[in-house]
């Protein structure tokens, strides 16, 4: 009770903060995967493990340069009798909106092929409202060609592109000539607006990811999420802060106040051994002591961000968390949106999901890292999977929440996120 009576008094003296209220939702705009080049709606080269491309698989056969990575098209159960061989992108789980309201005239797709029988390729785009797609012939085997269509040439027989459409897939299907499978390889898959040829920005695009790839982080690979969409919107809301905190201070809330002052421990010991050097690592504090948990976060943010004037924080969620009656990824949201309005930016880990967890709870836990997944892309905020940190090992768990040595592990990433921070956020002009 008393840290509620506090903290009200508190919110009411930081309002010229930017925490009066409840904060406007950020706007979020379609993500470009080269924030530099805005004409480059979406782009794959199958280097990045984490692709949205289904039904095949990535390999290093035929790849178009030494030691990269191109994508083979699956053999289609239902195409059976005609051989086909395909793949199929849920491009909404990219972010991008195609045309979304761009005209269709002025997009164009691209991609390179490559296949050992001739035949016929499919590019076909699914929307909530129907479908419609165009064909192309590859006009050699064994050799890398371009297929090049606009977007506006899709048909079928009741529809056309529209402007107002969003394409929630993308199929890929290739028919051969001859009744037996065929190796069908693609890559360097790009889709471009405001009528660029695909053909004239590549140059451009190969030096963008470059840069791309030094700057993204995936759990799968690194145990934590970070990427030029990620860097887009964080600028963003840096500028609209108007603020510029205390440089190398991170503020941390732990999933319980006791946690708080053990993840400060973790953190110290963890930064300097990646060389993350002069950094400082506060627990969160209440009147009556250390803060931990997502009611302290709620209720304690603006006095703590006034108190620490961190340039960033650590937001520890738990498995308890997952388990909160209501929508609890909605009082994450607010933390969110309060902490960037302060110009403070948020780093989240992930509720622990322990192998030991039951089918029922494993699902609830999974729904909640889900939702808070969503938020963080929304925001544009950096999220750690702690089972990812710990290869989910079980040492790393104690009755369901992270043990000591899963605390450890989990602040190694950490700290490895903040100084990704660091280095491409807060140092970059």
């Amino acid at each position: 009770m008393t840290k509620h009576i506090f903290a009200s008094a508190i919110f009411a003296v930081v309002c010229g903060l930017g925490f009066a209220g409840e904060p406007e939702a950020l706007k979020v705009e379609p993500p470009r995967p080269f924030p530099e080049l805005r004409d480059v709606l979406w782009f794959e080269d199958f280097e990045n493990p984490g692709t949205l491309f289904e039904k095949g698989k990535i390999v290093t056969e035929n790849s178009q340069m030494p030691g990269g990575h191109t994508y083979e098209l699956g053999e289609a159960d239902w195409g059976r009798n005609e051989k086909f061989v395909w793949a199929n992108v849920p491009l909404t789980r990219s972010g991008a909106k195609i045309p979304g309201g761009m005209n269709p005239n002025q997009v164009m797709v691209q991609f390179m092929i490559w296949s050992d029988d001739t035949g016929e390729i499919t590019i076909k785009c699914k929307h909530k409202d129907g479908d419609y797609e165009e064909k192309a012939r590859p006009n050699k085997e064994k050799m890398w060609v371009p297929i090049t269509i606009k977007f506006a040439d899709m048909r079928n027989k009741n529809s056309m592109p529209k402007a107002e459409h969003v394409t929630d897939w993308l199929e890929i299907l290739f028919r051969p000539r001859d009744k037996k499978y065929p190796k069908v390889y693609i890559d360097d898959f790009i889709i471009t607006g405001n009528a660029v040829r695909p053909m004239d920005v590549m140059p451009r695009v190969m030096l963008a990811r470059k840069a791309v790839v030094e700057l993204t982080r995936t759990v799968a690979k690194d145990s934590f999420s970070y990427s030029p969409h990620t860097q887009d919107l964080l600028k963003s809301a840096l500028k609209s802060a108007g603020v510029r905190r205390k440089p190398k201070h991170v503020l941390v809330i732990g999933s319980t106040p006791g946690d708080s002052d053990d993840l400060v421990k973790a953190l110290s010991t963890a930064a300097p051994k990646i060389k993350a050097t002069g950094y400082t690592f506060n627990a969160a504090t209440a009147p009556d002591g250390t803060a931990g948990g997502l009611e302290d976060m709620r209720m304690l943010l603006p006095y703590n961000v006034q108190k620490e004037n961190p340039e960033s924080m650590l937001m520890v969620l738990s498995y308890a968390d997952a388990l909160r009656p209501g929508r609890p990824s909605e009082s994450v949201r607010v933390v969110l949106e309060r902490a960037l309005g302060a110009g403070c930016v948020p780093i989240v880990v992930l509720a622990p999901a322990a192998p030991s967890l039951g089918k029922d709870e494993k699902t609830k836990v999974d729904a909640f890292n889900t939702g808070i997944v969503n938020v963080c892309i929304q925001l544009g905020v950096m999220y750690i999977d702690p089972n990812a940190a710990n290869k989910s090992a079980p040492e790393a768990y104690d009755k369901n929440e992270l043990s000591a040595l899963g605390r450890d592990g989990m602040a190694t990433v950490a700290a490895q996120a903040v100084r990704h921070l660091e280095l491409n956020l807060f140092n970059k002009k």
